[in-house]
């Protein structure tokens, strides 16, 4: 019976840390775009139109009843197909693309309810003694109801990205190789021999990009804080909110 191998682990960790800035890479640049379609599809949620709340709502729908890897298989083989309808044929995008616009698509759809939970949250008069102080409505929103919404959705945001981290763990099906699409290929080339001590350092290394997420929001978390203390919020509008 074959005992386990913990020296295999320790030298295989240089042979896995480069793919988890992969890794890492796809996801940030995946939650940066999802966040910015997510506010704007937070604020279609929000519209007084009914026919934009309706789209806006059935793409939530859609995204949340339709399983990850089946989306990307959608993304990655429908993509050519209408670049080929616009005379672009055979593109020779990236792997990486693909996995970050069906990330993006997941991350907007999960972040629009954050963002537009947190907003309502923060209420009205906020909005209205801010203008009533003198500020512009942007101003109202980027001094006083941004950081407060924020401090609202971060604890939110960080299960987002958590989530996207381990959805991450399927993209190695087109052909990506990051973390886990890496540690694919040693398992082969090692003719599954040691394939439980691969997986047990790939789950320790999500574990650590995971603990290395919530540290960071956390950090922000408290910084966004003193919004929440009405005297430091009247103090940012400059003092009559």
């Amino acid at each position: 019976m074959r005992t386990f191998d913990i020296v295999y682990i320790v030298n295989l960790i240089p042979k896995l840390l480069p793919y988890t800035l992969v890794t890492l890479r796809i996801v940030l640049i995946s939650f940066l775009l999802g966040a910015f379609f997510g506010g704007l599809l937070a604020k279609a949620k929000m519209s007084q139109y009914k026919w934009v709340k309706k789209i806006a709502f059935g793409y939530t729908s859609m995204i949340r009843c339709t399983p990850f890897i089946i989306m990307l298989f959608i993304v990655y083989y429908a993509i050519p197909i209408i670049g080929g309808l616009f005379g672009a044929k055979n593109p020779n995008l990236p792997k990486s693309f693909y996995a970050v616009i069906t990330l993006t698509m997941y991350a907007a759809s999960n972040l629009s309810d954050n963002f537009r939970t947190a907003y309502v949250a923060v209420g009205k008069g906020q909005r209205e003694a801010a203008l009533c102080s003198g500020l512009t409505e942007r101003q109202a929103f980027i001094r006083i109801i941004f950081p407060q919404m924020m401090y609202i959705a971060v604890p939110m945001i960080s299960n987002v990205i958590i989530s996207l981290m381990q959805d991450t763990a399927l993209v190695f099906a087109i052909g990506l190789v990051d973390l886990m699409g890496q540690a694919k290929i040693l398992d082969s080339l090692a003719y599954n021999v040691h394939t439980t001590e691969i997986y047990i350092l790939v789950a320790l290394l999500f574990w650590l990009l995971a603990l290395l997420v919530e540290k960071i929001l956390r950090v922000y978390h408290l910084h966004l804080g003193k919004y929440t203390n009405p005297r430091k919020v009247k103090a940012s509008a400059g003092g009559n909110v």
